[in-house]
C-alpha cells in the first residue's frame, strides 16, 4: 500500500512539473488569452460584497456556497463557517471548527454538513453553527456531501461512498471500489434521485446505489481508460453529474461527455470533450468548459455543438452557470464573463475580485453569487438586466 501511494505521489509530481514547465514555456503555448474589448457591453452592477474567511486559497477544494432560507453559508479551508444574509450581505454568525475544511457546506432542514482533509464529516446547527456530531471516514473529502431522506452521502478520495445518519452521524452503509494507481486529486459530488444515489468514480465509471442500503443497482463505463502511459489512462469523473428531465449528463477527464437514461443507465448520446469541471444546463443546452477553457453549448437531445466560445483559452475558467439567457464563468484574474445563450458571444464582463474565481457561481431568484479563492463573496442583482 505504501509503495502504491509513493508511486502515485512520484508520478503525479512529475505530471505537475511537466504541466508547470509547459505553462511557462517560452513559446507561450498555454498563455492565458488576452481579453478582447466588448462592443456595447451590458453594465453589471455589484449588489454587495463581504469577506468570509480565507476561501480555498490556492488549493483545489470542494468549497462552494450553500443557499437556504434567505441565507448563504460559506466555509473556508482553515475551518471557518459563516452564515450571511442573502439580501444584505450582513454576517449572521460564524463558527471556527479549527479543522481543514475541504468540501461543502451542504444542508438539510436545521443541519449544515462539511467535510475535511482529515476525513471528518461534521454536522452543525444551521441557526448558530454549534456542532451536532462528527464522524470519521477513510480519507479526505473533496466534494460536498449530499443529503436526502435522513441520509448523508459522502464521497471520499479513496473511492468509497458512505451513507451516514443525518440525526447522529452513525454509519449506515459503505460502498467501495478500487482506485486506479494514478488518478486526479478530486471526486465528483453524488446526486440523489428518488432514493437512488448516482456517483462518478475514478477510472471513468458511473454507479447507481440504493440510498437506504448502498446496494449497487447499475454501473456504466463513461470513458474506459486507454493509452500506453498511466497519465494517458486517467479517466476520472471529477465534475458533478447533472440529472434533468430523467436524463443524466456526465463527463470524464480524458474526453467523453455522455447523456444517459437516469433510470436504466442506457446511453443516449456521447461527445468527445475532455473536462474535469462541473457543467451547467438549462432548457436549451448543456454547457461544458474543456481542458483548454473552450466553452461548448451542446444540444440536450443530440449532443451536437450549438456553439463554441474560444476567446478565453487557458484563463483557468470556473465551471459555468446560467442566468437570464446568459452563461457566466469566472477566471484566474477575478473576471466574470457573460455569454449570450444563443450564440456564445461575450456580451458583458465584470472585474469582481482581485483573486481567481474557481468556484461555480451560484444562482437563485435572478441573483448571482460569486465566491473568490481568497474568501470574498459578491452578489449581483440580475433581475432587471436585458440581454
Amino acid at each position: 500500500m505504501q509503495n502504491r501511494a509513493l508511486k502515485y505521489i512520484i508520478i503525479f509530481s512529475c505530471f505537475l512539473t511537466l504541466s508547470a514547465c509547459s505553462w511557462f514555456s517560452s513559446d507561450d503555448a498555454f498563455k492565458p488569452a488576452d481579453l478582447i474589448d466588448i462592443e456595447n457591453p451590458m453594465n453589471i452592477d455589484e449588489k454587495w460584497s463581504t469577506g468570509v474567511g480565507r476561501g480555498s486559497g490556492d488549493q483545489s477544494l470542494g468549497l462552494s456556497p450553500y443557499i437556504a432560507d434567505n441565507k448563504i453559508f460559506i466555509a473556508d479551508y482553515q475551518g471557518l463557517v459563516t452564515a450571511v444574509d442573502l439580501k444584505t450581505g450582513n454576517e449572521l454568525w460564524d463558527k471556527n471548527l479549527d479543522l481543514p475544511i475541504s468540501a461543502g457546506p451542504s444542508g438539510y432542514d436545521n443541519t449544515l454538513i462539511v467535510g475535511t482533509l482529515d476525513g471528518e464529516v461534521i454536522a452543525q446547527n444551521i441557526e448558530n453553527g454549534e456542532q451536532l456530531w462528527k464522524h470519521q471516514v477513510s480519507s479526505e473529502i473533496l466534494s460536498a456531501p449530499v443529503i436526502s431522506e435522513g441520509i448523508v452521502v459522502v464521497h471520499t478520495v479513496d473511492g468509497k461512498l458512505y451513507g451516514l445518519s443525518l440525526r447522529d452521524g452513525e454509519q449506515l452503509w459503505k460502498y467501495e471500489r478500487d482506485v486506479p494507481s494514478l488518478s486526479l486529486r478530486g471526486t465528483s459530488k453524488p446526486i440523489i434521485d428518488k432514493s437512488v444515489v448516482i456517483a462518478g468514480m475514478s477510472g471513468g465509471k458511473l454507479v447507481a446505489l440504493s440510498l437506504d442500503k448502498g446496494y449497487a443497482l447499475w454501473e456504466v463505463i463513461v470513458a474506459p481508460p486507454s493509452g500506453t502511459s498511466e497519465l494517458d489512462r486517467i479517466a476520472d469523473i471529477d465534475g458533478d453529474p447533472i440529472l434533468t428531465d430523467g436524463v443524466l449528463y456526465v463527463a470524464s477527464f480524458q474526453g467523453i461527455v455522455l447523456a444517459i437514461n437516469g433510470r436504466t443507465g442506457k446511453n443516449q448520446w456521447k461527445r468527445k470533450i475532455a473536462t474535469s469541471k462541473n457543467m451547467a444546463v438549462d432548457l436549451v443546452a448543456l454547457y461544458v468548459v474543456n481542458k483548454k477553457d473552450e466553452i461548448f453549448a451542446l444540444d440536450l437531445d443530440s449532443g451536437e455543438t450549438l456553439w463554441k466560445q474560444d476567446q478565453l483559452l487557458y484563463r483557468k475558467l470556473s465551471p459555468p452557470a446560467t442566468i437570464n439567457n446568459m452563461v457566466v464563468v469566472g477566471d484566474l484574474d477575478g473576471y466574470l464573463h457573460f455569454l449570450d445563450q444563443d450564440s456564445g458571444k461575450i456580451i458583458a464582463r465584470k472585474h469582481a475580485s482581485s483573486d481567481p474565481i474557481t468556484a461555480q457561481p451560484q444562482v437563485i431568484d435572478q441573483q448571482l453569487y460569486v465566491f473568490s479563492s481568497d474568501g470574498e463573496l459578491i452578489a449581483f442583482d440580475m433581475a432587471d438586466l436585458d440581454k
